[in-house]
């Protein structure tokens, strides 16, 4: 079985594995519940400052969707903080896209974390 720190050391040390296929590892192991975001975030967060913004940006491509929360639903506890990776990296990156479940949070009223990053997000990526 893939532990959350297997996964987390494949993040920082694996090139050979595709981004998207981790990004889909990050949301299983996330959604089934022995990841914390928090812990993927720091791993990501290193990884935008060592220069891996494109790769960052594919692992985020593939999660976010799956881990915006649809309406009534409670947010995972880091995704705020996985939502202000995504738009440092977006910046970074140049990054354009249309993402559904993003669009979706951004638009929510209210004033939560994650509201706010998803619109700083969503701002970024419509730019």
């Amino acid at each position: 079985m893939l532990t959350p720190h297997r996964l987390l050391a494949q993040i920082e040390m694996d090139a050979h594995r595709p981004a998207a296929e981790i990004g889909r590892l990050l949301v299983e192991m996330a959604v089934a519940g022995p990841l914390k975001l928090n812990r993927a975030v720091t791993v990501l967060d290193d990884a935008v400052r060592a220069g891996a913004h494109a790769s960052v940006w594919s692992i985020l491509t593939e999660a976010l969707p799956a881990l915006m929360p649809a309406v009534g639903e409670r947010a995972r506890a880091g995704l705020g903080d996985l939502l202000a990776v995504g738009a440092r990296v977006a910046a970074l990156a140049g990054a354009r896209a249309d993402i559904p479940e993003l669009a979706a949070v951004a638009t929510r009223r209210g004033g939560s974390r994650v509201v706010e990053e998803a619109r700083r997000l969503h701002q970024r990526l419509s730019a």
